[in-house]
Order: C-alpha cells, then sequence, then structure tokens
C-alpha cells in the first residue's frame, strides 16, 4: 500500500458535526454539549435560528456548558478540531474547502439556515460530516441531513419525546434520512464513539483481490434478500456504502460485516437502501429545466396529433422529486400555448419504499427553497406542517416498480429523463441502457442526462441540442443500434424484439383456418363498437361509418356524442340499463334516415365478460332490420303490389295518424317545456358556479395569505423562543449571582444599607436590624419612614445630599445604646457608569486598650 490507515486519517480533514436547532435549542445543545469531553477529534458547528434584529450571546451561554471552546463565527474561519462554532444573527452559513463563509441572509426567499449550511456541508467534508437535528418547529434540517447521508456522512436526530419542540427532529425522521435517533446526551456519546473508530476499521479497498470475493458475497446475500442484482453498479460506489455501514456498526473486518449481514436480515433491508440512495430535489440543475420549458417541450407539444398522449419515462425516480418537476414544467408549457394534450408520465424505481413515498407526494415544508414561492402556491398544497403535491399533477404520473436493467422499457416516449443514474452503474451496462434508450424513443424524442453523464460511443444516435445541459435529440435509426446492446427481457414483457416499428419481420405464411375466420368476422358479423363504463369506445369491428362519426371540435371517444342523430336516445337509455343490469339490452324498429331511403336497425348493448366473469366491456351491435310492410289484407285484390305510395298510406287509418299526430304534438309541447325548465335551470346553476368559483378564488386568496402570515409567524416565534431562552438562562444567572452576593454580604456581619437615587429601599445585611427598624419586607420603601438608634439628626439629610451631589459624606456618631459608629455614605454606579444611588456602611468604633 502507498500509504498506511494511520497516515491517511492524519492528512484527512476533521469531521465536522453540524448541529440544527430552533426553538427550545438552546437547552438541547447544552445538554449536547456537556456530554463532549475537551477533545472530541471533531469541530461542531451550532445553527440555530436567531432573531435578525437581536444581538445573540448564543456563544456565551454555549461556553457555560461546554469544555471544548466556543466562539461565534466571523467570515473566512478555518475549521480546526476540538472547537464549537456558533452561527451569529441574520446570515446563512456555508462551508468550502474547511473554511466557514457567512452568507448575506436573502429576505426574499425562504429563510432555512439548517439545511443551507448541511447542504454545502455534505459537499465539502462528504463522509466526514455528521449532520445533528435537536428540537425546533417546523422542517428545516430533513432536507440537509438528506444531503449528508447521499454522500455517506452520519445523521442523527434528537428523540422527539426528549425535545421541547419535536417538529424538526420529527420531520426529518419521517423523512427516512437519519441513522440515530437519542436524546442529546446519548448522540454526544455516539459521536464521540464514531469518530474514536472513523478511518481506523479496514477498509474494503485496501486488500483489493480478497475485497473484491467479499463484495460478490455481499452481491449474492443481497439478490436473495431482496430479489436485485446489484453487481451492475461501480465498484467504487459499492464499496463506500458498505463501508458506511462499517463505520456505523463498528465492525472492524470486511469478512464480519459478511457473516452478520448473512445473520441479519434487516440488514440487508438497510443495505438495499444505502445502495439506493440517490441525489434527488425538485428543479436539480435549473437550467436543464429551462431549457426543457424553452426549447424542447414547446416544440414537442405543438408538433403532435392531439389523439396521442404526450409520453414522459423517468427511470430510477427516487421519491419523485425529478418526476413531479417535470410534470409542473409539462404543465406550464400547455397552459401558456393553451395546448390540451393529454400527458402520461412514467416514473419508476426499483425501491417500492420510495416508490410509496413519491406517490403520497408529501415533502418538508423546506422544499419550498428548491420549488419558489410561486410554484409552490400553485402547485403545492399544506398538510399539517409539510407540503403535498396538488393532485392535478399527481395525476399526471404513474409511479411503478422497474428494473432499469432487467425489465422491458417504455417505449414511444417522447422524453426520457435518466439523471444521475447512470453514473452509478459500471461503463459496460451504461454502454448497453444508451441504444436502449433510442430505441424507447419515438424519433425526434428527446434523451435528458445528468451534467456527469454522456451518451459514450452512440453520438451517431443523438444529436445534442445544448452546450449547457446534456439534452439529445434522437436521430432515426433503421433498428440496427439495438444489435450494439445484448440486454435480455423477461419472456412475456415488451421486448424490443417484438416492437415492428424498429424491426422488420418477414411475413409468415397464413394457415388456412385463420383466413376463414378472418373472411367470417369481415363478412358475415355485424359492425359493432366495444365501450367502458363511461362510454369510451376501445375498439371498432367491422364498418360502422355508416352510424358513427366523429363530432366537431375537441376530439372525444363518447359513443353517444358520436352515434348518427336519431340513434342518440335509444342508446343512451340502452347503456344506462345495460352498465345497470349487466344484461343484453335491445331497441328494435329504429330509424335512421339517411338520403331518401330510411334505414330501420335492431341496436343491442351486450356486456362481455372476462374469464372471472367481471364485465368491463360493452358490446354495442347494430343489425339492420326489413323495412316495415302493409298488412296483407290491405294490399289489393288483384294480388299485385301497389307503388310505395299507396302502400304507405295503407299502412294506417287517418285515425291513426291522426291520433299519433296529436300525441307526437303534445310530445313536442312537453319537450320544449322542459328545455325551457332545464335551460333557465342551467342558467341558475352557471350563475351560482360562477359565485362559488368567485368565492373559492376569494377563499383560496385568503388561505394562500393565512399561510403565509402564519409561517412568518411561526419563523418569529422560533425566533423569540430563542431570545427567551437566553435571557431566561441570564435570569437564572442572575438570580444565582444575587443569591451568592447576599449570602456573602450577610455572611460579613457588617451593617450595609443601599438606598436608590429616589432614597428607596434596595437591599440591606441583617446587621442593619441593630441600627435601624427595618424588616426583608420594607425593600422598596423611603428610608425616612423608618425609625433609627443614631443620635444623628442629619441622617437622611446628609443621604439626600450624596444623592444629588454624587459626593461620599463621613460622620461619626453615637447609638443610643453607647456605641460609637463611623457612617460612610458614598454614592455607586452600575456597569454603564450611570448613577444608581447611595451605599452606606457603618463600622463601629471601639477605644483602643492603651488609650
Amino acid at each position: 500500500m502507498a500509504h498506511s490507515r494511520e497516515s491517511r486519517q492524519q492528512n484527512a480533514s476533521p469531521i465536522v458535526v453540524g448541529v440544527g436547532a430552533s426553538a427550545g435549542g438552546l437547552e438541547a445543545i447544552s445538554s449536547f454539549l456537556s456530554y463532549l469531553p475537551a477533545k472530541p477529534g471533531a469541530a461542531i458547528v451550532v445553527v440555530m435560528h436567531l432573531s435578525p434584529d437581536y444581538p445573540s450571546d448564543l456563544a456565551k451561554l454555549l461556553a457555560r456548558a461546554s469544555s471544548v471552546p466556543v466562539q461565534q463565527i466571523e467570515d473566512a474561519t478555518a475549521i480546526e478540531p476540538d472547537h464549537v462554532y456558533v452561527i451569529p444573527p441574520n446570515t446563512n452559513l456555508a462551508v468550502m474547502n474547511g473554511v466557514l463563509q457567512l452568507i448575506p441572509r436573502n429576505d426574499g426567499h425562504p429563510w432555512l439556515p439548517i439545511d443551507y449550511f448541511f447542504r454545502t456541508l455534505s459537499s465539502d467534508a462528504e463522509s466526514r460530516a455528521i449532520g445533528v437535528v435537536l428540537s425546533g418547529t417546523g422542517s428545516d434540517g430533513a432536507l440537509g441531513l438528506e444531503a449528508i447521508r447521499t454522500q455517506l456522512g452520519l445523521t442523527m436526530a434528537q428523540k422527539p419525546d426528549t425535545a421541547e419542540f419535536p417538529g424538526m427532529p420529527e420531520a426529518a425522521i419521517e423523512h427516512g434520512s437519519v441513522d440515530y435517533v437519542a436524546a442529546p446526551e446519548d448522540l454526544a456519546k455516539e459521536i464521540v464513539n464514531h469518530v474514536t473508530h472513523f478511518g481506523r476499521r479496514e477498509l474494503p479497498y485496501d486488500r483489493p483481490e480478497q475485497s473484491r470475493n467479499q463484495i460478490s458475497k455481499i452481491f449474492v446475500i443481497l439478490r436473495s434478500a431482496t430479489g436485485h442484482d446489484f453487481s451492475a453498479f461501480k465498484e467504487n460506489t459499492v464499496r463506500r456504502r458498505v463501508q458506511r455501514r462499517l463505520d456505523l456498526h463498528k465492525i472492524e473486518r470486511l469478512e464480519d460485516y459478511v457473516r452478520y449481514l448473512h445473520r441479519n436480515p434487516q440488514e440487508a433491508h438497510m443495505l438495499h437502501r444505502e445502495l439506493l440512495i440517490g441525489v434527488t430535489e425538485f428543479f436539480r440543475e435549473p437550467e436543464a429545466f429551462e431549457t426543457l420549458k424553452n426549447t424542447v417541450l414547446p416544440e414537442l407539444l405543438r408538433d403532435r396529433e392531439s389523439e396521442q398522449p404526450f409520453r414522459v419515462w423517468v427511470p430510477g425516480c427516487s421519491s419523485g422529486e425529478e418526476a413531479y418537476s417535470l410534470a409542473m414544467v409539462i404543465r406550464e408549457v400547455l397552459e401558456e400555448h393553451e395546448l390540451t394534450t393529454a400527458v402520461n408520465i412514467f416514473a419508476t424505481d426499483i425501491d417500492e419504499e420510495a416508490i410509496d413515498r413519491a406517490r403520497r407526494g408529501v415533502f418538508p415544508a423546506a422544499v419550498k427553497a428548491d420549488v419558489g414561492e410561486e410554484r409552490t402556491k400553485r402547485f403545492f398544497k399544506h398538510v399539517g406542517d409539510a407540503l403535498q403535491v396538488v393532485q392535478s399533477i399527481r395525476g399526471m404520473i404513474i409511479f411503478s416498480k422497474q428494473d432499469l436493467i432487467s425489465d422491458p422499457p417504455f417505449t414511444r416516449l417522447d422524453l426520457l429523463s435518466c439523471r444521475n443514474l447512470l453514473i452509478y452503474l459500471k461503463p459496460e451496462i451504461q454502454q448497453r441502457l444508451i441504444p436502449l434508450f433510442h430505441y424507447s424513443l419515438r424519433d425526434g424524442g428527446y434523451l435528458v442526462l445528468g451534467s456527469s453523464e454522456t451518451v459514450g460511443n452512440f453520438a451517431d444516435l443523438f444529436q445534442k441540442i445544448s452546450t449547457d445541459t446534456r439534452i439529445y435529440k434522437a436521430r432515426a435509426d433503421d433498428g440496427s443500434a439495438m444489435a450494439r446492446t445484448n440486454l435480455q427481457f423477461p419472456v412475456g414483457g415488451e421486448s424490443p424484439a417484438t416492437d415492428s416499428r424498429r424491426v422488420k419481420h418477414e411475413p409468415t405464411p397464413t394457415a388456412p383456418e385463420h383466413m376463414l375466420h378472418r373472411f367470417l368476422l369481415n363478412e358475415h358479423t355485424p359492425p359493432a363498437v366495444f365501450v367502458n363504463r363511461r362510454r369510451e369506445i376501445v375498439y371498432v369491428h367491422g364498418r360502422t361509418g355508416r352510424y358513427f362519426e366523429l363530432p366537431t371540435g375537441v376530439a372525444r371517444m363518447d359513443v353517444v356524442d358520436m352515434v348518427r342523430s336519431g340513434l342518440t336516445l335509444p342508446l343512451s337509455q340502452a347503456l344506462r340499463e345495460a352498465f345497470k343490469e349487466e344484461q343484453v339490452v335491445k331497441r328494435s324498429g329504429l330509424r335512421l334516415d339517411e338520403g331518401d331511403t330510411p334505414t330501420f336497425i335492431e341496436l343491442s348493448v351486450e356486456p362481455v365478460k372476462t374469464e372471472t366473469g367481471e364485465v368491463e366491456l360493452f358490446a354495442v351491435v347494430i343489425r339492420e332490420e326489413p323495412r316495415p310492410t302493409a298488412a296483407s289484407g290491405q294490399a289489393s285484390a288483384g294480388g299485385e303490389a301497389g307503388d310505395e305510395e299507396s302502400a304507405e298510406k295503407t299502412t294506417y287509418s287517418a285515425e291513426e295518424v291522426q291520433s299519433l299526430e296529436q300525441e307526437l304534438e303534445s310530445t313536442r309541447e312537453r319537450l320544449q317545456t322542459t328545455v325551457e325548465e332545464l335551460e333557465s335551470t342551467n342558467e341558475e346553476l352557471k350563475s351560482s358556479l360562477e359565485e362559488y368559483q368567485s368565492t373559492n378564488e376569494e377563499l383560496q386568496s385568503s388561505n394562500e395569505e393565512l399561510e403565509s402570515s402564519k409561517e412568518e409567524m411561526q419563523s418569529l416565534n422560533e425566533e423569540l423562543n430563542t431570545v427567551n431562552s437566553e435571557l431566561q438562562t441570564k435570569n437564572a444567572e442572575l438570580s444565582r449571582s444575587n443569591a451568592e452576593m447576599k449570602n456573602f454580604l450577610d455572611s460579613l456581619e457588617i451593617p450595609i444599607l443601599f438606598v436608590d437615587n429616589q432614597l428607596r429601599i434596595k437591599r440591606f445585611t441583617r446587621a442593619v436590624g441593630d441600627i435601624i427598624n427595618i424588616i426583608e419586607s420594607d425593600i422598596h420603601r423611603h428610608i425616612k419612614q423608618f425609625t433609627h438608634k443614631l443620635d444623628y439628626d442629619e441622617f437622611i439629610n446628609d443621604i439626600a445630599d450624596v444623592a444629588r451631589r454624587t459626593h461620599p459624606i463621613e460622620r461619626v456618631v453615637n447609638t443610643h445604646d453607647g456605641r460609637t459608629l463611623r457612617v460612610d455614605m458614598a454614592p455607586y454606579r452600575n456597569v454603564d457608569d450611570v448613577f444608581e444611588g447611595v451605599l452606606i456602611t457603618f463600622l463601629e468604633l471601639r477605644e483602643n486598650s492603651d488609650t
């Protein structure tokens, strides 16, 4: 080895512990620091929500509880181990290259100093970062801990039931980014233990060949426990994540960890989660989203056929931030260009827990800093202290479990966003996936990669559209690209080899029975359409053009809207009855007027049952009927058929025709009355709806204002709680000092009296009671209200003179009981050199024994 384990440890930067807290944090941090030794081996950086307008004594207060030196941070402070650094008020704190930088607070954005510092700490210290979240309200720190954990640092949170305000620890724990949960004193002990052993365990790369063998065993255990094969991951990525588990469990050797992993199924699950951790956040790399919004998406959405949905795939979506960001941008583009295109976003991952969190769409309120104020108001709603993506955005996305390497891909895509996933996979796997991505895209579709990823040797398949982002446009291909990858897909999946869009196969001879079946279906079965319970046409059989047509305007697949005039009402009634009863419903003798010759048809709605007996589809079958003819008794005596007009006239008698006409006229009148009533009711409903919409908008606006006010009040409350904690601590110290001073003065047995500049009693020692008739309850009473034992008529006047002229006076006086006293009156001042009163001391003079 080029370097020993010890030399690596000595040359490495120090471990940095970031401690975040808010309301109730002073007590928690004090307790935490009190359990640290004088030299913990790490630097401690304290970040609290402090009032921007109040000078903080946080560093002084913490210094009393800490054996580690405490100092308030100044700009460009270099981090050193065995020091505690405290953030000053009204700033954000960042760290770069081991130097603490003070960043001005941006009043236009949410102030989340803990997340801000933790994120910079994760980038700078990586695995040597430790994040600790203590008492506080809100969710500041949850996303920062996730960033630290992503970089393989250690994350901790105070046990909620030990916190005065458990909001921040609970948010971090619920977000799933915490390794240890304990009381502050136990967290301090764990940090000392972690720092003591950090870097002293056997690193997996110390013995490359032997460690590869152990890593292979770990892959076997993981595949057996989770069903996932991680052998495609980069070796260095796997080793770093395994190293983190060694540090967490304080296991010395990799062989011992393999045994521990084999004996503890829960550890296999935790390592599985550890390997799947990816860097994800809303609108990560904003320039890529700006290019998508301004260039790519308008082109894709405008130039497509309206009936085709816009298809997007986000593999490796983790907890869903990337997919939701794309959905928001797509919605903005649709509304900006007044488009009504349907959108299907497929977001996949192999981590079922992450998929479940993504489906819920609930995130800490701190994501507002990444999303922005405007998008937060538009696309999120408040759920307690968290934010949830609104249903209109969640409904655009289908989250599902999928293994990108082994499962079939989605196809006919317009956009594929696979950012910061390939960097964790081996180069050979990356080179197998890029052609797969090209295959999945339509010609002219777009591929979005992370800032550190490229298409590698497949530049001939893509055209890069921007020098600042990794966005590529798919070029047309004859299918040969898939021959350059050897990805295999399970039988029954949507395999590239079965998609006729890219791969051409020679036609196979058709069996005679198949030809007969097709002939019978096409020539001797009536036309039919198959609809679901929403009346949407999902399949068409035969020539149905005589009976159905697309209506003008926005295309809809509602069968009732598409059926020709004259069949609308009977079809609608038949469908309702069939949906309800799940039985065949027929309507016969229906007349369809086309040109000069009417057509009479029979319409039937028949349920289509699945193998399990469930009914999901209904067949609307149309059969033509023979035209009605005159009764045989009304035919001509010669048996010759009359002309068409006479036949129609002899079908009904004059009385029947008149009765039918009257009934028809009455029906028309009732229908007209009903239509007018419906129109009137509809106008009233529209008016009411507009009022409700207006009221809803006002309520929504008021709700947004209240939420904004609530957040401001919460932030102010946190700052006031911090100030209050400091003041309470100071008050306790003053009370303690006051008690100590009183005990000290009483122990002297010297009569001492303090009066303020208004000659009111402020303090006195017990011995004064032998000279002036005063007790403890006389505090704040005027001195002239008391009697004394002094032969000193000018006693009160002299005290007033000292208070007025602020010069000392000394007198020798006698007492009624024969003692001689020296009375010293002197002004006293406070720490700001302001006169506050008179100090009076009585010293008994005794005659010298030699006199």
